[in-house]
């Protein structure tokens, strides 16, 4: 029996676009933007499939499309502004909540004199 072929959402025709706009492949684009090798192509291949916000945000560093846009062409309803999220902050946050409460203070403080440091000897908005 031969598997049917799905068009892909604009999602991914904005994908497919991108890659050949930027001579690469979806493969690299995965991997430039962090995520696992196949994880760009099965958002492709599988229109149904939806990025998490993770995948949106990582790709939307990569491209510069804005990651509301990203997860909106893949059909994703009741997308807030997330352009001041990143993987990274998202882990913090999470790691910050596992903290018994006398160690969350002491990671405040320590952030606090990193801001205050990051102020004095960088460009820093």
């Amino acid at each position: 029996m031969k598997k049917r072929k799905l068009k892909p959402n604009p999602l991914g025709e904005w994908l497919l676009d991108y890659v050949a706009t930027n001579e690469t492949n979806l493969t690299e684009l995965s991997l430039s933007a962090g995520l696992s090798a196949g994880s760009v192509r099965q958002l492709v291949i599988n229109p149904e499939r939806q990025p998490t916000m993770e995948t949106a945000i990582r790709l939307s560093e990569l491209t510069g499309k804005p990651a509301e846009e990203l997860l909106q062409m893949a059909g994703v309803d009741g997308i807030g502004n997330i352009s001041n999220l990143s993987p990274d902050r998202i882990e913090l946050s999470q790691r910050y909540q596992r903290l018994p409460n006398r160690l969350k203070f002491t990671l405040l403080t320590i952030a606090r004199n990193l801001d205050e440091y990051a102020q004095e000897n960088y460009e820093v908005k």
